[in-house]
């Protein structure tokens, strides 16, 4: 008699995975009554389940698109998880909070009050608050554009 094994986790699920791997390993030489096993995991995302972080400087621009957590709960923190996930994004900031402010992307920093500055929109509005206190949630698209403030 053939048994097949299927497994579904989501994607960049490294621990599921390898827990897999495990239970192939012991189920082919120790368990052989087992015929399927699925981990308990959502279906694919969708994009209304994912968040957007788009950086434009000019005519740079970069794109990333991150899968919604609960720990990604501000603007503030999407930034720390794209910066400490992917070389290609930096940035620089002071405060924390409230008093978050960014001082700096990808090298390119703000010019002060008559310059261009770091300015963020979430789905096309303007930011209200710091982005340490701005709350996100799945589908949401967060921009930073250098530019002049333009109230």
């Amino acid at each position: 008699m053939q048994r097949s094994l299927r497994y579904t986790f989501p994607p960049n699920c490294f621990s599921k995975r390898l827990a897999a791997l495990l239970l192939v390993a012991l189920g082919v030489s120790s368990a052989p009554a087992i015929s399927e096993v699925r981990a308990q995991s959502p279906t694919q995302p969708t994009v209304m389940d994912k968040l957007r972080l788009k950086i434009v400087s000019g005519e740079e621009k970069q794109m990333f698109e991150i899968e919604s957590s609960e720990k990604l709960k501000t603007v503030s923190d999407l930034l720390k998880y794209v910066a400490d996930a992917d070389e290609s994004f930096k940035y620089k900031s002071r405060g924390s909070g409230r008093t978050f402010f960014i001082t700096e992307i990808n090298g390119q920093k703000n010019e002060g009050a008559r310059g261009r500055n770091w300015i963020y929109t979430v789905n096309g509005k303007l930011g209200n608050k710091s982005a340490g206190l701005f709350e996100i949630k799945p589908g949401d698209e967060i921009e930073w554009n250098l530019k002049r403030y333009r109230p």
